[in-house]
């Protein structure tokens, strides 16, 4: 298990340091450039190692309002920014990541939009430091049953 993670972690800091070049001079706390078409490998790699954090906090958000989890998918995900963050005294280099995702319960039953930001720490770790839900969809006939609450309403 410890090989996983460790194979896990070396993957997201060569994607990361290949999205985020360094420079000592700029401020620490800067926004990567808007996604461009050579960077869309890059940034579909980053998505799918942050899916399974994705769908662990939109189960959390859910499990309240829902009988059954949402799916989360890849293609529904969006990197909005990636900022990458160095403390200099300590040379720690963590990530933070915003995605926005739609989950769904079924084909074209989308059942709202969230926003979330993840931090990646140096080791590797990812943790959610803000989730948001910006919209709920109307609900399907169908899925009424799956229902224990309504969801909030923005």
């Amino acid at each position: 298990m410890s090989n996983i993670k460790t194979f896990v972690f070396v993957v997201i800091v060569f994607v990361l340091c290949i999205l985020l070049p360094s420079n000592k001079n700029e401020n620490p706390n800067k926004k990567l450039k808007e996604s461009t078409s050579q960077n869309k490998e890059y940034e579909e790699i980053l998505i799918t190692l942050l899916l399974p954090s994705v769908q662990k906090a939109v189960d959390e958000f859910y499990s309240p309002y829902l009988t059954n989890n949402p799916m989360v998918m890849p293609y529904d995900m969006k990197i909005k920014n990636v900022y990458y963050v160095q403390n200099d005294y300590t040379n720690f280099i963590k990530y933070i990541v915003t995605v926005e995702t739609n989950p769904f319960l079924g084909p074209h039953r989308y059942i709202g939009k969230e926003k979330i930001v993840l931090n990646i720490s140096a080791g590797g770790e990812v943790s959610v430091k803000k989730y948001e839900h910006l919209r709920s969809n109307e609900i399907f006939p169908l899925d009424k049953p799956l229902f224990k609450k309504p969801l909030p309403r923005k």
